[in-house]
């Protein structure tokens, strides 16, 4: 399989759900990283920073990590890269949240009832 490279173009950056677990995680990363959601117009994910690059890559959630490796979602800016085996887009494909329970990342609320700020001036409180 050829390597996927992350062109960061945002294009993949929106909207974006997770499981609760990965909530958690992420939720985690950010306290731990001083990581400051950036709040958006519209349903691009609050996680992408300035410079469109995700800022909690480390944690992100499965359906990011599946972004230019399944024909579904396939990247514009790579291509030559190969997807996963059929097995192993499945295996993804069935941790990803079900829309009842999904935890929407470009959704401030989800941050402010984590006790997460999502600006700058949300810090001094």
């Amino acid at each position: 399989m050829s390597d996927f490279h992350c062109h960061a173009c945002g294009e993949c950056c929106g909207p974006v759900a997770c499981t609760r677990a990965e909530w958690e995680a992420i939720a985690a990363y950010i306290r731990a990283n001083g990581v400051l959601p950036v709040a958006r117009d519209g349903l691009a994910c609050m996680l992408q920073g300035g410079d469109k690059f995700c800022m909690v890559y480390p944690v992100r959630p499965t359906l990011c990590r599946m972004h230019g490796h399944v024909a579904k979602m396939p990247c514009p800016n790579n291509p030559a890269a190969d997807f996963w085996p059929p097995e192993v887009e499945k295996a993804n494909a069935d941790m990803l949240p079900k829309l009842a329970d999904a935890v929407w990342l470009m959704d401030p609320n989800t941050y402010r009832s984590a006790g997460i700020p999502t600006t700058t001036m949300e810090l001094s409180r």
